[in-house]
């Protein structure tokens, strides 16, 4: 027993000491952000809504902020991946889903690069299970979402301030 928590013990301190964080534990270096969504409502709202959770305040306007972000041109797509060559049905489809993310300070100063974020989801399509597919398509969507919001939230929190 007393071998068990030992080992229990080193394992942590192993652990401890490579610099492991759970997730969401990186403090943040900003105290106060402004939020420009320019045609990405979906992305900025879930955005702000974390980095509020977090302790961080929104700025009225971006004059007051120490970093303004720019969550602009969210865009979700879909298309055929392939095609039956027998019966002529879609069999497989894929979803998009691509944000553009900057940040600036007031005066700016670029604190984080102009990127794109693009993610990706395939899935197989089924024309006799149609209401099936869609339910899925619905799920692979709301989870585009959320792993493009945490990608941005990612980004924001390595951000360093001057």
């Amino acid at each position: 027993m007393k071998l068990r928590g030992l080992i229990y013990c080193l394992l942590l301190s192993l652990l401890s000491g490579c610099g492991f964080q759970l997730r969401g534990s990186v403090p943040m270096a900003l105290k106060t952000v402004f939020v420009q969504a320019e045609n990405s409502p979906r992305i900025a709202a879930e955005v702000s809504r974390v980095l509020v959770e977090e302790g961080v305040a929104l700025a009225p306007n971006a004059k007051v902020a120490q970093a303004v972000i720019y969550i602009r041109n969210e865009n979700f797509t879909r298309r055929f991946l392939s095609i039956s060559a027998v019966t002529g049905r879609v069999e497989e489809m894929e979803l998009n889903l691509r944000v553009d993310l900057e940040a600036r300070t007031p005066q700016n100063k670029i604190l984080l690069e102009p990127q794109n974020i693009l993610l990706l989801r395939e899935y197989s399509f089924d024309q006799n299970a149609i209401l099936a597919k869609d339910a899925e398509e619905q799920v692979l969507r709301e989870e585009l979402y959320q792993d493009i919001s945490a990608q941005v939230l990612r980004r924001i929190r390595a951000i360093q301030l001057p």
